[in-house]
C-alpha cells in the first residue's frame, strides 16, 4: 500500500508562540497583552532535497468570554516570504511572528494566504526549481480552528500541524498543496515516538485514537517518527509495510500521557515470504 503513496511528499507542520506581557501606560502596546509569536515546523520525516512555501500572510478570529465570535479577520505582524521546510523537522521551527497582542482574548480560528512561488528541490536534479501549484480555494483562504485563550503573564503556545501526507501530491506530472491540517496548545497532550529498523525508504505510519481522527506522518532517513498534540489515552499505531520490498505492515497500541512523551522500541518490520 505504500508504495502506491510515495508519490504523496510530507512536510508537517507549523507552530504558534503566544507569551503574554504586561505595559504601563495607556499607549504602551503590551498593556494587558501577551505576545504573539508563529513559527513554522515540519513534523514528519521529508526524502527531499528541499521544498520550500510561499506564506503571504497570517490572520485570526477572535471569540469574547462568552464564546460568541467577533466574525473579523485580524491581519498579525507578519511581511511574508518563502521558507523551507525540509529541514524543520523533529522539532525544530522558523520564528514568523512576534508581536503583542490583547490579553483575555480566545483566538477560534487562524487563516493562511499563500503566494505563487512555491517550489520543490528534487534529488538528483541539482537546484532546478519544481514549480508547486496551490489551488485558489486554498491558497487566498487556508483555514485552520483554533482554541487558543490569552492571559496576561501566561504563556500558551500553539502548533498549527500541517498534514503533508494528505496536503501535497503529484497529479499529471505537477505538484499540487492543498493545505489541510490541525492545530493545538503545545502543552496539550503527549507524545509517541519511534522508529523502524528498516531506514531504506520512508513508511507510512498512521495513529488513530476512536472518535478522533487519523493521523499520517512518514519515517524519516533515520527511520523515526513523530506524533505530538495527542490526546491522552490509548492510540493505535499502524507501520504500513512495503509490497515491491515485502516488508508487512505492523499495528500495535500504546498510552499517551498528558505533558509525556511514549517512546516506542525500534520496531523490525516483519518480511512476507
Amino acid at each position: 500500500m505504500a508504495h502506491l503513496i510515495k508519490q504523496n511528499i510530507i512536510i508537517c507542520f507549523i507552530v504558534i508562540l503566544i507569551a503574554s506581557i504586561v505595559g504601563c501606560n495607556e499607549v504602551d502596546p503590551s498593556k494587558h497583552a501577551g505576545r504573539l509569536r508563529i513559527s513554522l515546523t515540519e513534523g514528519g520525516g521529508l526524502f527531499l532535497k528541499g521544498f520550500y512555501i510561499d506564506l503571504q500572510s497570517i490572520e485570526v478570529i477572535l471569540s469574547d468570554s462568552l464564546g460568541h465570535s467577533t466574525n473579523e479577520w485580524i491581519p498579525l505582524e507578519f511581511t511574508g516570504g518563502v521558507y523551507e521546510l525540509s529541514n524543520l523537522t523533529q522539532e525544530k521551527s522558523k520564528q514568523l511572528v512576534d508581536q503583542f497582542f490583547p490579553a483575555e482574548n480566545r483566538i477560534i480560528n487562524i487563516r493562511l494566504t499563500f503566494g505563487k512561488d512555491s517550489y520543490l528541490l528534487l534529488s538528483g536534479q541539482g537546484n532546478e526549481k519544481i514549480p508547486v501549484i496551490i489551488p485558489d480555494e486554498y491558497s487566498k483562504s487556508t483555514i485552520f480552528p483554533a482554541n487558543a485563550q490569552i492571559f496576561e503573564n501566561v504563556i500558551c503556545n500553539i502548533l498549527l500541524d500541517i498534514n503533508i501526507l494528505e496536503s501535497l501530491s503529484l497529479e499529471n506530472g505537477t505538484y499540487v498543496f492543498r493545505p489541510t491540517g490541525r492545530s493545538y496548545p503545545e502543552t496539550f497532550g503527549g507524545t509517541i515516538k519511534g522508529s523502524v529498523q528498516q531506514k531504506d525508504i520512508p513508511f507510512i505510519v498512521l495513529a488513530h485514537k476512536e472518535n478522533v481522527d487519523t493521523i499520517a506522518t512518514l519515517t524519516d532517513r533515520s527511520g523515526v517518527f513523530l506524533f505530538r498534540g495527542l490526546n491522552t489515552g490509548l492510540w493505535n499505531i499502524t507501520i504500513l509495510g512495503d509490497d515491491s520490498l515485502r516488508y508487512a505492515d505492523s499495528t500495535f497500541v500504546d498510552t499517551v500521557f498528558q505533558g509525556k512523551i511514549t517512546t516506542i522500541s525500534p520496531v523490525n518490520l516483519k518480511q512476507i515470504n
